[in-house]
């Protein structure tokens, strides 16, 4: 990969981290409302808010990690069968560490596991 472009992902990466970071809320526990049915609206306030953080945390490591990636030159590179992922790929999905096929590989495997444990269960029902 030229170093113009490396450079360029950096960049980008980077600067999603930064305004990632800025998203992330502060955890607040519940303040007792005036009655039990303001309580539970401020608990599930909470809950959906925790899930977000959650998400946008998961969101910075995969960038933080796909950094330490091209530190080391290894951004780029499937994890599972050490070929080159598609330029187009990382362009759509920069944080991305299998290519296409191997992807869709693990997916389908997910998937068949899935409806195994869906038919196991329908079984004993």
């Amino acid at each position: 990969m030229e170093s113009m472009h490396r450079n360029r992902i950096r960049l980008d990466l980077e600067q999603e981290l930064v305004s990632l970071n800025n998203s992330v809320r502060i955890c607040r526990f519940p303040i007792a409302g005036p009655d039990e049915n303001e309580l539970a609206s401020r608990m599930a306030e909470q809950n959906l808010d925790n899930m977000l953080d959650s998400r946008l945390c998961r969101r910075m490591d995969a960038l933080r990690a796909a950094i330490r990636r091209l530190d080391v030159n290894d951004y780029g590179v499937c994890a599972l069968c050490g070929e080159k992922i598609a330029p187009s790929r990382l362009l759509a999905a920069p944080t991305a560490t299998l290519c296409v096929q191997c992807q869709e590989e693990l997916e389908e495997g997910a998937l068949a596991a899935d409806n195994r444990r869906q038919s196991a269960h329908s079984a004993r029902g």
